[in-house]
């Protein structure tokens, strides 16, 4: 402010005044101004004053930063968000953005927007932005090249399975996909593998339910039911060429012991860079074959005891483990007659039992009897076997025969 009457860089005489001109500051900036009157008589007081200011401003804004979409772009929507970042002015502050696209002024955006939704038509495009400050300087971005291609919608064909699959072993599920951009457009493709007995949507399991997907710049993998790709071989699944417009993608995978039995439906989905997608469900694609195994956990068994007594194995009970992906019954039989030398005795002797406690279940023969029934598919499920023996009035000696446990 002023410290005294004659503290002023110039004045304007005559009466009613109302424009003083030729003031000059030295650089950008805010610059106060002062005014004061003298009257006729030539009395005048600087501290009795008005103020304005002044600024200038001749320094240009920060350029704005193109951010996508990335230079060289191909998109496949028309309609493109253009992203920039913001731009600053220290002086008089940010105005306006103005959008360019080939060349042309397309939009006016307020300095709290940075992006602009533009629609292209077919072809090669560029955009840039300039940042307009209230000074009214300007500064550009760079210039990005954009080409927008219509999107070709991609498509599942086919799939391609072998018609009958053992549980446990490795085969193949090709899926042919088209997408007339190439199928460098291609970005994800799914694979569903269910079974007649549930929808496509339920979960995953080992029973009846697997899901598997290909993700560009990830490779394949196992969505479930199995952890670390249980039952998929990443390293020999293959992925489509992306120089053709159609190709296959090969998941090579395996079920579980316990998958069912009976057919099976495959589900495919592609999806391109656009997130353009289809889907194609197979029905009655291959059909599982029933799968059981058994192990015991005795190879051999002991009876020790006097003519007329019944006695039980030393072993008892021998434990049967099933896996099936049926339900099943579980049978015993002996090969028939105890033998000792030119001596013998009969193999209904032979008792077999699911609990150990008399009365047993079964006199054994030759021909294999059900001492288990119905009993629910799964995995490692265990089931007791007792045996026994009476023995008869026979000499004594060492007599010996094979007893069998079965599955069907």
């Amino acid at each position: 402010p002023p410290t005294s009457n004659t503290d002023y860089t110039g004045s304007a005489a005559g009466a009613n005044i109302q424009t003083i001109t030729g003031i000059t500051v030295t650089g950008d900036g805010s610059w106060p101004v002062y005014v004061w009157l003298v009257d006729g008589a030539g009395n005048e007081n600087y501290e009795n004053n008005s103020s304005t200011t002044l600024y200038l401003d001749q320094t240009p804004p920060t350029a704005p930063g193109l951010v996508s979409p990335e230079n060289n772009a191909t998109v496949y929507t028309a309609t493109v968000t253009l992203d920039w970042s913001a731009a600053s002015d220290a002086t008089s502050g940010v105005d306006n953005y103005k959008v360019y696209v080939d060349g042309g002024l397309v939009a006016t955006v307020d300095s709290t927007q940075t992006s602009y939704d533009h629609t292209f038509a077919e072809g090669s495009h560029t955009w840039h932005v300039r940042a307009v400050d209230y000074a009214g300087n300007e500064n550009s971005s760079g210039t990005y090249n954009l080409t927008y291609t219509p999107n070709a919608v991609p498509d599942v064909l086919a799939e391609t399975t072998p018609s009958v699959v053992d549980v446990n072993v490795e085969f193949d599920v090709k899926i042919e996909v088209r997408d007339n951009d190439n199928l460098s457009n291609v970005n994800e493709v799914w694979l569903v593998l269910y079974s007649g007995s549930v929808a496509l949507g339920d979960p995953d399991n080992t029973r009846n339910h697997y899901t598997f997907k290909w993700v560009r710049g990830v490779g394949f993998s196992e969505v479930g039911p199995g952890a670390a790709n249980e039952h998929l071989n990443v390293a020999v699944s293959t992925v489509g060429n992306d120089s053709l417009t159609r190709d296959n993608y090969t998941f090579r995978v395996k079920l579980g012991k316990v998958a069912e039995p009976t057919t099976w439906n495959v589900w495919a989905r592609v999806i391109d860079a656009a997130g353009t997608q289809d889907n194609r469900t197979f029905t009655g694609s291959f059909t599982v074959n029933p799968y059981i195994e058994l192990s015991l956990d005795d190879a051999s068994l002991s009876f020790s005891g006097a003519p007329g007594e019944t006695v039980g194995a030393g072993a008892n009970p021998t434990i049967a483990t099933v896996t099936s992906n049926y339900d099943f019954n579980l049978e015993v039989r002996v090969a028939g007659d105890w033998t000792y030398g030119a001596y013998s005795f009969g193999a209904e002797n032979t008792k077999a039992d699911a609990d150990g406690v008399a009365p047993y279940d079964l006199d054994l023969t030759s021909t294999g009897q059900a001492l288990y029934t119905n009993v629910g598919w799964g995995s490692g499920v265990t089931r007791d076997v007792y045996w026994f023996l009476t023995i008869p009035s026979v000499p004594p000696g060492t007599y010996s025969n094979t007893l069998y446990v079965r599955v069907s």
